[in-house]
């Protein structure tokens, strides 16, 4: 059984696993532990796993799965309802890629055949608590790992990761409260929609960009913060 373990913490695993066709699996955080993971942020870092089919994820998933000591896990429902109900984004948002916008209405359509009850939902909230991963205060701790790295050599780093985490020496404690603000409000928003869907269904990614683009959107974000 062919598998690969990788990272994932702003979906490192799950993308390159969509773009090459094959199953990237996100366990929840504190499933399985990071223990000799160098970390990126750690306190949401995980251990993602690569294969070729669900199954074999699961499996990979049922072996290395353990107790972290950095975060306490909980196993939901042993079993879902006979009815799912799939919340489906409201507005979906392709970054204009052929034929992404047709493959996510027919992965709909598939799974309106299968009998699930698709539920569109606004995703919004579920985009704010995304938009602290870079947006906020949370870059900081990717800052702590390079800290050394970034003061003595910067050229070492990729020029776009650099100008990434070069924002977190802007930040204050100040600044790292009012993430913890914004999180605990996005948790809120986010609760009752749990009590709509039992899964969410989204597509993989947008789009697939040039780097150009990577490079472009990430210094577009350095600068908007320095506005």
């Amino acid at each position: 059984m062919p598998f690969a373990l990788g990272t994932d913490t702003a979906s490192s695993g799950r993308v390159p696993a969509g773009f090459n066709h094959i199953v990237g699996l996100k366990p929840t955080p504190g499933r399985v532990s990071t223990r000799g993971v160098v970390p990126a942020c750690r306190s949401i870092d995980c251990v993602s796993i690569l294969a070729l089919t669900v199954g074999d994820a699961a499996r990979v998933l049922a072996v290395i799965e353990g107790d972290d000591a950095y975060s306490d896990f909980v196993a939901g429902p042993s079993r879902l309802p006979a009815r799912l109900r799939v919340g489906v984004p409201s507005q979906t948002i392709f970054h204009g890629d052929a034929g992404y916008g047709a493959a996510y209405e027919a992965a709909s359509a598939q799974l309106r055949a299968l009998g699930r009850e698709a539920v569109a939902i606004d995703f919004a909230p579920l985009h704010a608590v995304a938009e602290q991963l870079y947006g906020g205060p949370w870059v900081a701790e990717r800052q702590v790992v390079v800290e050394q790295l970034l003061d003595r050599h910067p050229e070492a780093l990729d020029p776009t990761v650099c100008t990434v985490i070069a924002a977190a020496l802007t930040l204050s404690a100040t600044d790292a409260l009012r993430g913890v603000y914004a999180l605990r409000e996005a948790q809120r928003d986010t609760r009752s929609v749990w009590e709509r869907v039992d899964l969410l269904m989204v597509p993989t990614a947008p789009g697939h960009p040039r780097f150009t683009e990577v490079d472009f959107a990430a210094i577009a974000r350095r600068r908007l913060r320095a506005i």
